[in-house]
């Protein structure tokens, strides 16, 4: 359909003849949302010549591109099983790394663990840890108990046993004879095998320099004696002891005795009372019934009283 508009006629007159009739109130109210319509919605631009032109020469060279290589979108991903695998072969790299990390670690610990255990080595002791057998029984209403202690075959002044205060521990000190620390016992030893082992040997340079090395420890102490070893009592004791002595029993053993001569074995023996006494039964009161003394006395054969 063509309109062919006269210059004669104005733009109004066009529209009048081309729209149906309407009346005033619509034709204003229809201006008036036309005017607001212009005013309120943005005008959208599409891209300019300029722009255009460019994206048609970026397509163009990435079609000529792909073409070459034969690209196939699909193949720049792994399917999902070959992923899983990369990634635990990655994580697995990562536990082994860490794994070898953790090791090295250790190694490292164990190694100045040791060097402390070469630091904390003790070349002497002189703590005394005897065999023991401990018995308790009643006597004469009260309880005993008595410790026996295989010793060393030392005289008595050698052994110093004592109760704790709290009556619950029996302590046994014992002293170091002194000959064990002196440097002649290690050159009698050395020189009956060897009859060029002299004081300056290393050995015996070896020796006497933990001893005194133990000495300068100990304050250079007269008599040289270690811990107490502690036996636990079975029942609180009173601090006095009943009786201690050192017992002497013949060694049979013919091997020993046959080449040394009479042997002893030495046994320290305490004994010790409770602290508690035990309670005794009263005796109970009686009652005892006579005849009269003066009635029931004797007489002689003459009838005369005795």
């Amino acid at each position: 359909m063509y309109i062919v508009v006269d210059n004669s006629f104005s733009l109004k007159e066009c529209v009048s003849y081309l729209s149906p009739p309407t009346s005033t109130a619509a034709a204003a109210a229809a201006t008036k949302a036309t005017t607001a319509a212009k005013v309120t919605t943005p005008i959208r631009q599409g891209p300019s010549a300029r722009s255009r032109r460019s994206n048609a020469r970026y397509q163009e060279e990435v079609s000529e591109d792909t073409s070459d290589e034969d690209f196939d979108p699909d193949d720049s991903k792994l399917p999902a099983s070959e992923a899983e695998e990369e990634s635990e072969a990655e994580e697995a790299t990562l536990s082994e790394e860490e794994e070898l990390a953790f090791e090295a670690d250790q190694i490292d610990n164990l190694a100045e663990e040791l060097h402390g255990l070469e630091i904390m080595v003790k070349n002497f002791g002189i703590d005394f840890v005897m065999p023991f057998i401990m018995y308790d029984y009643i006597n004469a209403d009260r309880r005993y108990v008595t410790c026996d202690y295989l010793v060393l075959t030392l005289n008595k002044e050698n052994f110093s046993p004592r109760v704790s205060t709290d009556g619950k521990e029996l302590l046994v000190g014992t002293n170091v004879p002194s000959f064990f620390q002196d440097k002649a016992r290690i050159m009698i030893a050395n020189q009956s095998k060897n009859a060029r082992f002299t004081s300056n040997t290393h050995k015996a340079t070896a020796f006497g320099e933990v001893v005194r090395r133990m000495n300068d420890s100990l304050n250079w102490p007269d008599v040289l004696n270690g811990a107490v070893q502690r036996t636990a009592l079975p029942f609180p004791c009173e601090e006095d002891i009943v009786s201690w002595e050192v017992q002497a029993f013949e060694n049979d053993d013919e091997d020993l005795t046959s080449n040394l001569g009479q042997q002893y074995f030495f046994v320290l023996s305490v004994e010790l009372v409770s602290a508690e006494k035990m309670k005794t039964t009263k005796a109970a009161g009686g009652f005892v019934l006579f005849g009269s003394p003066k009635g029931s006395g004797m007489r002689s054969s003459d009838g005369e009283a005795m």
